[in-house]
């Protein structure tokens, strides 16, 4: 865990009540920290998918370096507000902020864990990556970006060959508009993505009994609504099998949710079950049936994605 520093300390001790406020942003950093409080107690989801959203689609995530980024204390909510700086768009590399970043299991990693957030910042993702989102902002800011850089390239005229040089990519050469536009499709095509699990089924011995072995093929979380078996929908949540179903955070919204791949550990997938028996009223004889899932927060229409019934398994992990 990273040290929280404390910006503007002097002034803070001057007034007890910011030194009041002070205690309770870093104790609501360190239960965050320590994973004793749900992410979504501490942000507003809406703004934090939103934040994650646009960082990812300027390619800002240079900002969410433990260096970089700041907590406001909001007291009128009581909660931390994120404000990166340093974001140097279109220099740091692409990652997955479910699994990836500067260092294992960072603060949005974490954040990412909780549902709320998650889906906040795939539907934002959703929107901000669309082909009317990215022409709208073209339209509205492309001449005053435009205005702007030329000032910035003739400040640049006369000074050091050294700020020049360091000056380039930056300023010269980035294209800030051919780069978001690049990357919205790139985006678009991620969450267009039609294998996001794997799975198979198994009838038992008895034949009076299905069960569903399911896998999140992705980095992100994936969303299982219902099973489909001869035209009869069942609740993917309601058919969970496992035996810890104590593990609250594999539910949503009545929804079960297949957390990610660890792309570090990519040979030691996990697998969840589901069972549908004939106290259901359903045909375990049947040789079709169906998974209605999405990315969790994937405002596009659930996939329906056929599970063969076969008497082969997975290795176990």
């Amino acid at each position: 865990s990273s040290e929280i520093l404390v910006r503007n300390s002097k002034r803070i001790q001057k007034s007890e009540s910011l030194l009041r406020q002070k205690e309770t942003a870093l104790n609501l950093l360190r239960s965050l920290q320590e994973g004793t409080t749900k992410a979504s107690e501490l942000f507003c989801p809406i703004q934090l998918g939103k934040f994650l959203a646009l960082t990812h689609l300027w390619n800002a995530e240079h900002a969410l370096d433990p260096d970089d980024i700041n907590f406001y204390y909001n007291p009128i909510i009581s909660q931390l507000e994120p404000i990166g700086s340093d974001a140097q768009l279109g220099t740091y590399p692409h990652y997955c902020f479910f699994k990836s970043g500067i260092m294992k299991e960072n603060w949005v990693n974490v954040a990412l864990k909780d549902h709320s957030i998650a889906s906040s910042y795939i539907e934002f993702l959703s929107k901000f990556s669309s082909h009317e989102y990215i022409e709208s902002l073209g339209l509205e800011f492309a001449e005053k970006e435009k205005c702007l850089r030329n000032l910035l390239i003739k400040e640049c005229i006369g000074m050091d060959h050294i700020t020049i040089w360091k000056s380039i990519p930056r300023i010269f050469d980035y294209d800030p508009w051919s780069k978001v536009t690049a990357t919205a499709k790139k985006i678009r095509q991620e969450l267009a993505e039609n294998n996001i699990i794997l799975g198979y089924a198994k009838r038992d011995h008895s034949n009076k009994s299905i069960r569903i072995n399911l896998r999140n093929t992705t980095t992100q979380p994936v969303e299982v609504i219902s099973l489909i078996l001869n035209d009869q929908n069942f609740s993917a949540s309601g058919k969970y099998s496992h035996n810890s179903k104590n593990n609250k955070n594999v539910f949503f919204n009545d929804s079960f949710i297949l957390p990610p791949r660890d792309n570090k550990n990519w040979e030691k997938p996990k697998n969840y079950s589901f069972v549908l028996a004939h106290l259901d009223k359903a045909d375990v004889s049947s040789e079709s049936i169906s998974v209605i899932c999405r990315f969790l927060g994937n405002p596009s229409p659930p996939l329906q994605i056929e599970v063969p019934i076969d008497h082969f398994s997975f290795i176990e992990s």
